[in-house]
């Protein structure tokens, strides 16, 4: 595969992720700190907490880990689900780099 061939399939696939929305259906754990998690070395580099959530992605149903820099911000769904049953939903991807 040359370069332009593996553009293709990387803009492709970029594409792909700016179609796909992620609906979360609720929190089975979390948030847990980057500190007492054993694995935690398989964590991204910026992640410092992580929730375990019930999600979907086109109608496939599975328990996800979604990782945060900041405790408010995993903090935030929680309160969200403590008030809601609708599903968090996050559509598209962003390149924040």
């Amino acid at each position: 595969m040359d370069s332009y061939d593996k553009y293709r399939s990387l803009h492709g696939a970029i594409k792909e992720l700016e179609k796909m929305s992620v609906k979360i259906w609720g929190i089975i754990s979390g948030p847990t700190s980057r500190d007492d998690t054993p694995d935690s070395d398989d964590w991204p580099d910026d992640a410092n907490f992580v929730l375990v959530c019930k999600a979907e992605v086109d109608g496939d149903v599975f328990d996800g880990n979604f990782y945060f820099e900041e405790l408010n911000d995993a903090y935030e769904w929680s309160s969200y689900f403590y008030d809601s049953i609708e599903p968090l939903i996050i559509s598209g991807y962003t390149n924040d780099s």
